[in-house]
């Protein structure tokens, strides 16, 4: 095309050189005549011949030449376009106004935007139909006139080339972004020559071979920001040199003629950990060298972890087998056949090399076992039963009896069928022998806790009657002490007096003691708890202390307490035990009492705190024992039995009892009572009556 416009210009301006010689001469010569027809030619037979549109348009924008091309292109008969406006014939309507104001600047000012220049832009056939075209407009002067010159191309088939190749670009460069895999190009600073031996062609890899492009599912993989930051990368930077197997990969691209398929080598990421790949790539040859490579690599790290931990886990599952003395096996339910390991065979009795079937291992088993495996085998096998497996039985030897523990599963077809039941057999022969012996050792432990229950309540009921039968003699002692004191005090002597005195009171602390007795003994015996409030629980101990408070001027108080699982009666003992003691053992203050609670874990922790003269350390364990008195009756009266009872409650509430104290510092009792807990489990506990301690 440039050579055309070349042509056709330079005739018009040889053209218009002639006519301008003959125009001052005033005639014309013979050899500008003929000078101007040869022209005439000449431009006649390149525009006629151009493969291109040409239309000549001069400065009124009238078409005053329409060559060949331009009907065929166009559409459009030149008789039928010659004079007429140009913008009409071949232009848009939407263009028209910008050619005509084109035209008019550049009359006006000799200049215009498209003018000496190749543009693309639309152009319009006879029938209205709008194709693209490439235009170079030439404005040349003859004469006074400006001429314009078009030289139009139908670039229609080009546009749709470029078009395919833009949406080809784009296709590609779609997969290369969303791609899962790896797309890359490696090039080499200086061509590898393929003959060379396998050894220097790989150092020249390493030496030469950089990162040309990359996908950003590349940059991902191997952790980069993106895919521009990995350009410029070393071929060593990825492939760690170091590891024997990526120099036996690169020997495998070598020897396969610079082309390979799914061929696994290892490599580091941004942050220095290591990537198991997969790469298929080509090598481009040219004249015996090696220029660059193309390929993908998918990452594997996961699966080559898996296999690795796979293989790790069934040796830790052999080793464990082993350890655990178990004999594995896979039996296959069409053929019947089993194939067992060598401990199993062990256990059934099989020789090291025999073949293990169904029948076979059935046949081993004790008659009287036989059958319940055979069923369970059964049931195994039916898909409705999801294919547990699980028995106990006996195998029959010839030296012994084992008893074996067999655990399995089988696995189904689509339709249902059995396909495999595999699993492990115990050899449980020690365990029976244990569980025999201690089935025969509970059955002894429970004959003997019924003759141990039978002789507790035998107990409670001859502790309860002989406190209760004892009681009568000592009224009569005490009332008939009282009725000498009473008549004949006075012709007595005060010695006389004074033992008379002791028998009373000897005989007075002897039927506190036999009380005493008699409500620890009934701590025991049936009773049910329940929830019950420990609030009006309180209220209750403090209700049957009033007469002791009042006498004493103390101070209650309390926090608010919860509900708990207990024997009300026996609860109300426990917190009028303590209170009690609270008054009782007290110094020169008036006495305080103050009763909290709070949660800890699964109990409630009760707390009874006083001001009173508090214990000395060393004997906090030893006042909860019967009987156990740290003061003389003279100091402080009771009987030892108080603090007793409330830790034989307590205990029979599934909870303990302690005390914190110091001498002169008070004391604090907390006792435990399970905060949630079944009723029916707790120990019966039954109702005594309060006792000082």
């Amino acid at each position: 095309m440039s050579m055309v416009i070349w042509a056709v210009t330079n005739l018009w301006m040889r053209m218009d050189a002639v006519a301008s010689a003959d125009h001052s001469s005033g005639r014309p010569s013979g050899d500008a005549e003929r000078a101007l027809h040869e022209s005439e030619l000449r431009k006649a037979a390149i525009i006629e011949s151009s493969l291109d549109c040409i239309i000549l348009m001069d400065d009124r924008g009238l078409i005053t030449e329409f060559n060949p091309a331009a009907e065929r292109t166009f559409q459009r008969q030149r008789s039928a376009v010659i004079g007429r406006p140009l913008a009409e014939m071949i232009i848009p309507e939407r263009y028209r106004q910008d050619h005509w104001r084109g035209l008019q600047k550049f009359l006006d000012t000799n200049e215009g935007p498209i003018l000496g220049k190749r543009v693309e832009i639309e152009a319009m056939r006879a029938d209205g139909s709008e194709f693209p075209v490439e235009l170079a407009v030439v404005p040349v002067r003859i004469g006074s006139r400006m001429m314009f010159t078009g030289h139009l191309r139908d670039i229609t088939e080009r546009r749709s080339a470029q078009q395919a190749l833009a949406d080809a670009a784009r296709r590609f460069k779609w997969l290369m972004d969303n791609t899962t895999e790896a797309i890359w190009r490696f090039e080499m600073d200086e061509p590898c020559r393929i003959d060379l031996p396998e050894d220097e062609q790989v150092e020249r890899f390493y030496r030469h071979g950089w990162l040309a492009e990359a996908n950003e599912a590349m940059a991902r993989m191997y952790g980069f920001a993106n895919a521009a930051e990995m350009v410029g990368l070393r071929l060593g930077d990825i492939l760690i040199r170091a590891d024997p197997r990526n120099e036996a990969f690169l020997r495998a691209f070598i020897r396969s003629n610079y082309r390979l398929i799914d061929a696994e080598s290892i490599e580091t990421a941004k942050d220095g950990s290591i990537k198991h790949v997969l790469n298929s790539f080509v090598g481009e040859i040219e004249n015996g060298l090696g220029l660059r490579a193309w390929g993908t690599t998918r990452d594997i790290t996961e699966r080559k972890l898996a296999e690795t931990a796979l293989r790790e886990s069934e040796e830790r599952l052999r080793l464990a087998v082993a350890a655990a003395d178990l004999g594995t096996w896979d039996l296959d339910p069409a053929t019947g056949i089993a194939t067992c390991s060598q401990r199993a065979k062990e256990m059934y009795g099989f020789p090291p090399d025999a073949a293990v079937t169904r029948d076979g291992f059935i046949a081993c088993v004790h008659p009287d076992d036989r059958e319940r495996v055979r069923k369970t085998i059964e049931r195994a096998l039916d898909r409705a039963n999801a294919g547990h497996y699980a028995v106990e039985y006996r195998v029959q030897q010839q030296e012994r009896t084992r008893w074996l523990a067999s655990r399995g599963q089988a696995f189904f077809d689509e339709g249902g069928k059995p396909t495999r039941l595999i699993g492990s057999t115990l050899d449980i022969s020690g365990r029976k022998q244990i569980q025999e012996a201690l089935e025969e050792r509970t059955s002894d432990l429970e004959r003997s806790n019924s003759e141990l229950e039978r002789s507790n309540v035998e107990l409670e009921q001859f502790a309860y009657i002989a406190s209760h039968d004892l009681q009568e003699p000592l009224r009569m002692v005490v009332n008939y002490m009282n009725l000498l004191k009473r008549r004949y005090s006075p012709s007595l002597d005060d010695k006389a007096n004074e033992y008379m005195g002791y028998a009373v009171d000897g005989a007075l602390r002897m039927q506190a003691l036999i009380k005493g007795l008699l409500d620890y003994s009934r701590v025991g015996a049936a009773h049910a708890p329940g929830a019950v409030d420990s609030g009006a629980v309180l209220a209750d101990a403090l209700a049957n202390l009033s007469p002791k408070i009042l006498a004493s001027g103390a101070t209650i108080t309390q926090d608010p307490l919860p509900e708990v699982v207990a024997d009300r009666t026996m609860l109300t003992l426990v917190f009028q035990n303590l209170i009690a003691n609270g008054i009782k053992f007290r110094g020169a203050d008036t006495p305080t009492v103050h009763v909290s609670c709070e949660r800890r874990d699964r109990d409630c922790v009760f707390s009874v705190r006083d001001n009173g003269i508090g214990i000395d350390p060393e004997h906090h364990s030893n006042i909860f024992q019967i009987f156990r008195r740290l003061h003389t009756r003279e100091e402080y009266p009771g009987t030892g039995i108080g603090l007793a009872a409330v830790k034989k409650i307590v205990e029979r509430h599934g909870g303990k009892v302690w005390i914190e104290s110091a001498p002169g510092k008070g004391s604090t009792f907390l006792f435990t009572i399970p905060a949630r807990r079944d009723p029916s489990t707790l120990l019966a506990v039954v109702q005594p009556t309060a006792t000082g301690g």
